[in-house]
């Protein structure tokens, strides 16, 4: 609520309501009551920025105008260019794509139009360092399925050298990474190891400047203090904010972190009785008010929501471990006592930020409740020596051993730790896709063990139904099939699962050579095939074969069933293929016309080519499959040409599910054959340069549809017969067909 950007006109009078509500209440309040000013302020700050956001139309900018045109931009790298290698595989000589870098910016139009953040996607490999602007023109391509658009131009400019307040000498290349990242927010040639490291260990929030950072910065300065009051402590929140603003890039995690302490210093002035989440519940709605669609951003669900749990479920959570604080303690019990609280303060962020990520990122590192607390004590160590060395460089101009030793320590240190925490088994888990259900669920489930005392038992229990009910395997019943036809752009993939049986037809694209990596995989991961029964290649042209050594490198094949043709005239590619199938055991078996092979049960029967039949091109002998699942039939075609699409008799196929042939390209034979066939849906892998010229007149009861704008298509069949497709987006328009053609 509040947050949903966009005009509203048929709500017009609903929005000035809020407006007349929110001012009068607040009014009535603060002339009434004193002492819940900051709560009567929330809900006011919650009406007006709903209303605001309603009558406050969402403009995309310079989105319309720019789509599909060259536009000349100015452009401010939020990143360094990742360059994104070319994978090396057995398919890598067939790969003759350009190499291509690609990093975040905001990006406006000269002249005109706000910035917005886009991905820039660039050929070869430009000289571009974080922080540079230049200008640049290119094409504006939006997607349903990105994060960020996408600007592509192959602008290439000058290198701009950007380097932090100072260097020193004596740290090794992973010190001066690791120093560089924490202090100043650069990322150098070193960082991806040095992230991939912290990452699988659960501190990649040590990496990452952000608030946890802004405080101890504080704390450092403060220590420094002889007098410790209201003026040295807004001092050192100066003296931070002044170093960020020079030294380090604003993003948002840290002016989010120095508007949440200048507004606990504010209240804490005022000698304001309120609670810390009323002041982190001011500090989000007046974010929201400047700019609502943050509440879209991750990185701000994550700040508050850690946030508002370290005030609502830290104190609870504390609780239920060591109980109450006594103050008559030994100091050996207290200094335990806080020791232990920073690792409860890093469970508790852990609890609530893991299905968060989880959902959004597909990873999850319970390592971080082990490394949290050596690392948070390590980085302040390292902060603490780091800020003397910084303080002594603004005042010599120069680094002393003395204090450089123990910050190459403390940097060391966080190193081992980030090493040691990785080598423990199951602490680290990628390709984890579980449901926003099951996400908040698990959020719930934390947060309602924090706050009951009593009846745990049963949050135990719920917890593991739960996880057991996560771990299941089968997706969509034990009798029903699912077919996911995978977007892989100019190409094919089918994956067909039925109980716990799983068969891929086909595995390419020509646009990507690595498709089986970038796409077929997760894929396969998110669908929950651990192995594959049968693979079937319907011919050995790249755009279907080329993603398949990916497969066989991740997920156990036990059988590759292909025409007696395509072996006979093995192409290159699919040598390899045939190599590394008999290199990983993986039987081959040759089909054709009558074939009929049961999996489970599903039954597929090959309908051609003819054993017999002489091979002249790949197409011409590409395999027709005919599946039979729960009463329903489902024909996929390959890329058979027009002459085996004349050859085949229509009158013994009723397919319910028909694959368009040579991935939708149009003919007179293969509309004819759509005709004579009248499926109730048909199905076409392809990209969008095909779609564009699209020349299909499909019959008046028959559904497409097309990977270019449905996304991956998945195809239900349930035990009783009924089917069922959903796209993985929204569907754009539909290029209208011919209204005519001739035969």
């Amino acid at each position: 609520m509040g947050t949903t950007p966009g005009a509203i006109e048929n709500h017009m009078s609903f929005v000035l309501v809020c407006f007349l509500l929110s001012f009068f209440w607040l009014l009535l309040n603060l002339i009434t009551s004193k002492r819940k000013t900051i709560y009567d302020f929330s809900i006011v700050a919650l009406l007006l920025s709903f209303a605001g956001s309603q009558i406050t139309p969402h403009t995309e900018g310079w989105f319309p105008y720019a789509q599909n045109k060259l536009v000349l931009v100015d452009i401010t790298a939020l990143e360094t260019p990742k360059i994104h290698k070319n994978k090396q595989h057995e398919m890598s000589p067939f790969d003759y794509r350009e190499q291509q870098v690609a990093f975040l910016a905001s990006i406006s139009p000269v002249h005109r139009g706000r910035p917005t953040t886009a991905t820039v996607v660039m050929r070869g490999i430009p000289d571009i360092v974080k922080g540079d602007v230049f200008q640049c023109p290119g094409w504006f391509i939006k997607s349903t399925q990105k994060k960020h658009p996408r600007f592509y131009t192959t602008y290439k400019t000058a290198k701009v050298e950007k380097k932090p307040l100072f260097q020193i000498e004596a740290l090794d290349p992973q010190q001066t990474t690791l120093f560089k990242a924490i202090f100043f927010g650069v990322r150098d040639s070193g960082w991806k190891n040095i992230a991939n490291l912290f990452r699988t260990s659960g501190m990649s929030h040590i990496l990452a400047m952000s608030g946890m950072h802004v405080a101890l910065f504080v704390l450092v300065i403060n220590i420094f203090c002889i007098k410790k009051n209201r003026v040295t402590k807004l001092l050192a929140l100066l003296l931070v904010t002044l170093f960020l603003c020079l030294f380090v890039e604003l993003r948002s995690p840290l002016i989010r972190a120095v508007s949440m302490g200048f507004a606990i210093y504010c209240t804490g002035s005022l000698y304001a009785r309120c609670k810390n989440i009323s002041i982190v519940s001011v500090v989000l709605i007046v974010i929201l008010l400047i700019d609502p669609n943050q509440i879209q951003s991750v990185s701000f669900q994550l700040t508050f929501l850690v946030a508002g749990a370290l005030c609502v479920l830290l104190p609870q959570l504390t609780w239920a471990f060591i109980g109450p604080k006594n103050t008559t303690a030994s100091p050996r019990v207290q200094c335990q006592r806080k020791i232990v609280t920073v690792w409860i303060m890093g469970l508790c962020a852990w609890c609530t930020s893991a299905p968060i990520v989880a959902y959004v990122f597909h990873t999850i590192s319970p390592s971080g409740i082990i490394s949290n607390l050596p690392a948070v004590g390590v980085l302040t160590i390292a902060i603490f020596f780091g800020s003397i060395n910084i303080l002594l460089y603004f005042l010599t101009n120069t680094t002393f051993l003395v204090t450089t030793i123990p910050l190459s320590c403390g940097l060391t240190a966080l190193l081992c730790v980030a090493e040691t925490t990785q080598k423990i088994p199951y602490t680290h888990f990628d390709s984890v896709y579980p449901t926003a259900i099951v996400s908040v669920m698990f959020f719930i489930l934390f947060a309602v063990w924090c706050t009951v005392y009593t009846k745990r038992k049963f949050i135990y229990l719920a917890t593991i139904a739960l996880i057991i009910y996560t771990q299941k395997t089968d997706t969509a019943g034990s009798a029903t099939t699912t077919i996911t036809t995978i977007q892989v752009g100019h190409g094919t993939s089918h994956v067909i699962q039925n109980n716990k049986h799983a068969v891929v037809i086909d595995a390419g694209s020509r646009n990507n050579i690595d498709i089986g990596f970038t796409k077929i995989i997760p894929t396969l991961q998110k669908t929950n095939v651990k192995t594959i029964d049968l693979l079937l290649i319907t011919h050995a042209d790249l755009d279907h074969i080329g993603g398949i050594p990916a497969l066989m490198d991740t997920v156990p094949i036990h059988t590759i069933g292909l025409t007696t043709q395509a072996v006979k005239n093995a192409t290159v590619p699919l040598h390899i293929i045939l190599r590394m199938a008999e290199a990983r055991g993986i039987q081959i078996q040759t089909v054709s016309r009558g074939t009929t092979i049961m999996v489970g049960e599903l039954v597929f029967k090959i309908i051609s080519p003819n054993s017999k039949k002489p091979h002249t091109t790949k197409n011409a002998t590409s395999l027709v499959v005919q599946l039979t699942t729960n009463a329903k039939q489902v024909l996929f075609t390959g890329d058979i040409d027009e002459h085996t699409i004349r050859s085949l008799d229509t009158s013994l196929l009723t397919p319910d599910i028909v694959e368009l042939p040579h991935h939708g390209q149009w003919s007179k034979e293969s509309q004819l054959f759509i005709d004579s066939l009248c499926p109730k849906i048909v199905l076409q892998s392809t990209n969008k340069t095909r779609h564009s010229k699209d020349r299909w007149i499909i019959p008046l009861n028959t559904e497409r549809y097309v990977t270019s704008t449905d996304g991956d298509i998945t195809t239900t069949i349930s035990e009783s017969g009924e089917i069922h497709i959903v796209g993985s987006k929204n569907p754009a328009t539909m290029v209208k067909c011919l209204s005519h053609y001739f035969y």
